[in-house]
């Protein structure tokens, strides 16, 4: 932490965003920021680099050990999570592993996918929740935006279903996106103009909001 101080805040002369119990926070926040120095760069990627290694890597292997491991693990290279429902929303949850945060996207997402491979004649098949605490908060809440997007995004489906070659699957994931559809509706601009940033502000603002994220922190989040 102290040599992340002195290069960055000391060396480099770059500003925190956000100030902690030692100092300013190289967090999250202030990575995304300064992006666009070099050092913060390596940063971030060896950060994505060390938490994939620590959160798949190494706790699969720990798994599959005859030393330390689960006999029902080792026996047959098999994982098999803990399930249960005790969450707000009631929602199935994986744990000891949690198979439902496996990384999917990224620079590094095919070395982490590579351990998952189904024995020949076997398919893996991964079941999305398609974010259906957004659709039980509309529901409850009889938003009528998030209703119309909603409603979009399964016409879409339904039209791409009766005929394929109407778009590419590029296309159908970014119309059918409902996180998309909802930023383009709060930041008020045309779905084809709505960045990843935009995408990842409005996914923070419905699910903060939802689980009790306070006014300042949701005002710190939007900037």
């Amino acid at each position: 932490r102290i040599h992340k101080e002195m290069l960055f805040f000391d060396r480099l002369k770059l500003k925190p965003l956000r100030q902690g119990k030692t100092g300013g926070k190289i967090d999250k926040s202030f990575q995304e920021a300064y992006m666009h120095i070099p050092e913060v760069k390596l940063l971030s990627e060896y950060s994505r680099i060390t938490t994939l290694y620590n959160n798949y890597i190494v706790a699969t292997n720990e798994k599959m050990s005859k030393k330390g491991g689960a006999p029902d693990f080792y026996t047959d290279y098999r994982i098999r999570p803990s399930f249960g429902t005790r969450t707000v929303t009631g929602r199935l949850n994986a744990k000891d592993p949690n198979t439902q945060a496996r990384v999917a996207r990224g620079d590094k997402a095919d070395v982490i996918l590579n351990i998952y491979k189904a024995k020949e004649g076997r398919v893996v098949v991964k079941a999305d929740y398609a974010a259906h605490e957004v659709r039980g908060l509309q529901i409850i809440s009889h938003d009528k935006s998030m209703r119309e997007n909603f409603n979009k995004v399964f016409d879409i489906k339904q039209e791409y279903i009766k005929d394929p070659t109407i778009m590419t699957p590029e296309e159908l994931k970014y119309k059918t996106d409902v996180h998309i559809q909802n930023a383009s509706t709060f930041f008020q601009v045309p779905v084809e103009e709505v960045t990843p940033e935009m995408r990842g502000r409005n996914k923070g603002l419905i699910f903060g909001t939802t689980y009790g994220m306070s006014d300042g922190s949701l005002a710190e989040d939007l900037n």
